[in-house]
């Protein structure tokens, strides 16, 4: 009898707790891949990188090497300089679209033929219009269609046409997806209680847009298994637009963020949190979960706030 109660303490919180561990201390300890060695002379195409992760992101694949293709509003030309001035020899390309355009057919004019014109080896889905209403039925409805247009169809589209030429490359490709932030790993106890799903009030919208973005990026990771594709889990980013989430528990630095999402590029694939705060965070809310509510409705309304500001 204390022999079966030892194997079943192991099984459910010793195991677990061993596997965890190992995999927090591999995700920020293992060496970035060679890029150029797996993935070849590419570009590299990233949606929203005119400032934030997707402007950081930017700018560390540039300074491996890799040409950049950028999708973005017009303040996407400050990111181009920035690169020009750090790596001149980097070639980059803006196009300048705003994605709650992207239903159009007309919108994709010219950005389809770039997938037959460049040999684009990584696509970094970032972009994401995140939007807040205190209370949610307030929200303006063209800010409701604009969330939900720029959070869903520009993953699709793209993504398709980018595993569409994919396929056909001698070297791995990479597929990122910044842009399905909404549910924790589950640990322990907490993987038998509905506590991973992250519904921040005030942001249903916002929030349903990143669900999309999670569903359909797993979707695809277990279709396209030859593809390296890595999702990214909840978390808190501070970055220059971000300032106010300096006062959310386990927020991280755009910088380490984004160091960690480059060194976890081919060596994780599928969904995971990629900075140990998160991972943290991620036990605590399966531990206590009653703390999950507080710590989102906190979340909620500091963004209602600071995105609301006139």
């Amino acid at each position: 009898m204390i022999k079966i109660l030892l194997i079943i303490i192991f099984i459910f919180v010793i195991g677990p707790i061993i596997k965890f561990l190992l995999e927090v201390i591999y995700k920020n300890t293992v060496r970035e891949v060679d890029f150029k060695e797996r993935y070849g002379n590419c570009w590299v195409m990233i949606t929203g990188a005119s400032g934030g992760q997707g402007r950081m992101l930017a700018i560390k694949m540039a300074q491996r090497g890799f040409n950049i293709i950028m999708i973005g509003s017009k303040r996407t030309y400050n990111t181009k300089k920035e690169i020009k001035k750090l790596y001149p020899n980097i070639k980059t390309k803006v196009i300048v679209k705003d994605f709650s355009e992207s239903m159009n057919p007309t919108w994709w004019d010219n950005i389809e033929p770039l997938f037959t014109k460049y040999d684009i080896g990584i696509l970094i889905n970032n972009v994401g219009r995140r939007t807040a209403s205190n209370p949610s039925h307030e929200q303006d409805d063209s800010m409701i269609r604009n969330s939900l247009i720029t959070g869903t169809y520009p993953q699709i589209r793209l993504t398709n046409l980018a595993l569409k030429e994919m396929v056909k490359r001698k070297k791995k490709s990479a597929v990122l997806f910044n842009t399905a932030q909404c549910i924790f790993p589950t640990f322990l106890l907490s993987q038998y209680i509905p506590t991973g799903e992250i519904s921040v009030p005030y942001m249903g919208v916002y929030e349903a847009t990143n669900a999309f973005g999670f569903y359909h990026a797993n979707s695809l990771m277990k279709e396209y298994k030859d593809t390296d594709m890595l999702i990214i889990m909840p978390g808190a980013v501070i970055t220059e637009n971000t300032q106010y989430l300096k006062s959310i528990p386990f927020a991280v630095d755009v910088d380490a963020f984004t160091d960690n999402i480059i060194r976890l590029i081919g060596n994780v694939n599928g969904a995971t949190c990629v900075h140990w705060y998160h991972d943290i965070a991620s036990v605590l809310i399966g531990m206590a979960p009653f703390m999950k509510d507080i710590i989102l409705k906190k979340v909620g309304l500091t963004l209602d706030e600071n995105l609301n500001k006139n």
